[in-house]
């Protein structure tokens, strides 16, 4: 099998494309192990670390590292998060497939390692604005982003290097426009996808400013105190996502 190359969903390939060329890999929440196998089979890295927390995931990834014919260059541990790797045994994490809580729960845990990466690059299925607001806080710089509309599901993929290799990042420039937003737009869409007017971003922000003016409509129908903190909330929401919605007009 190891003539034959695996193929990855869109969704993964963006994960993939995104990891840095010769950098060592621990992919966390590592499922069937397919990352790991297509970056290692690729030629793009040398070597991985493929880590779940769950044991049956990690026999089949186990099964398919064999398989693929790349048992020497893929290490497979069962692991909650980074507690089974040691700071500096690997250049870049990957976290793709989890809620954005978990994902930073996970960051949080192992500041040591963390401390001591080349390359964050995640894949947060939910609160995306908090897994932003942390790599911020802990001195990453987001210097690349995607975002994939898979089964009728949005992704959004991140790319994360510390502060200290600022020098490194792509040649992208702040967007005016994409400053004016509040801070709570930036996080919450990504200055780098509001810069590049992504068209699945489009698609996301036309998705929940409809869902915004559903809860709205409803609120409206019956307003109660309770609710219209709110109600004042929701109008500020979809005031920004009209804001953001302009920049695709210029």
């Amino acid at each position: 099998m190891s003539g034959k190359n695996l193929v990855l969903s869109r969704r993964m390939q963006s994960v993939a494309d995104r990891i840095s060329k010769g950098m060592i890999l621990a992919d966390v929440g590592c499922d069937h192990g397919y990352l790991s196998i297509w970056l290692c089979q690729s030629g793009k890295i040398p070597s991985a670390i493929a880590m779940d927390v769950n044991a049956g995931p990690l026999k089949k990834a186990e099964e398919n590292v064999h398989l693929y014919g790349l048992k020497q260059r893929i290490q497979l541990r069962l692991s909650d998060g980074l507690m089974k790797l040691e700071a500096g045994e690997v250049d870049a994490v990957a976290i793709a497939g989890m809620g954005g809580g978990l994902t930073v729960r996970i960051l949080k845990a192992r500041p040591d390692v963390v401390e001591q990466l080349q390359e964050l690059v995640l894949e947060p299925q939910s609160d995306v604005d908090q897994v932003r607001s942390y790599l911020f806080s802990i001195g990453f710089a987001i210097v690349d982003e995607d975002m994939v509309l898979e089964d009728g599901k949005f992704y959004p993929i991140i790319r994360a290097l510390p502060e200290t290799r600022k020098q490194e990042m792509e040649s992208f420039k702040e967007d005016p426009a994409v400053e004016q937003l509040p801070e709570a737009a930036k996080l919450r869409y990504g200055r780098i996808l509001l810069g590049k007017r992504h068209p699945v971003l489009k698609e996301l922000i036309l998705h929940d400013r409809k869902q915004a003016a559903g809860i709205l409509e409803r609120l409206l129908q019956n307003p109660t105190e309770k609710s219209l903190a709110r109600i004042e909330e929701l109008k500020k929401e979809m005031q920004w996502m009209e804001d953001a919605l302009k920049l695709y007009e210029m």
